[in-house]
């Protein structure tokens, strides 16, 4: 889930910033807004899939450091289903 403020500033980030040729990018934001912490969900769900990270640190279930490096580009910490009634 991406909030719309951050679609918009990834778009724009695209746009200013991406080189020539193919990219294949797969934006998330944290996710603070989940029933349990990344971390359980993880080791729960996923017991068997290795680790880049110590599993305090993961803030996503989406992995977007390669969006990061390759843009600058990180999503503000926003709960996309907030503006929802």
């Amino acid at each position: 889930m991406l909030a719309v403020t951050d679609a918009a500033a990834l778009a724009a980030a695209i746009l200013q910033g991406q080189g020539p040729g193919y990219h294949q990018l797969f934006p998330a934001a944290p996710a603070p807004y989940l029933a349990l912490p990344v971390a359980d969900i993880v080791r729960e769900f996923y017991p068997q899939v290795p680790l880049r990270v110590p599993p305090a640190d993961l803030r996503s279930l989406v992995d977007i450091s390669a969006i990061e490096r390759a843009l600058g580009w990180r999503p503000a910490d926003v709960d996309p289903l907030a503006d929802r009634a």
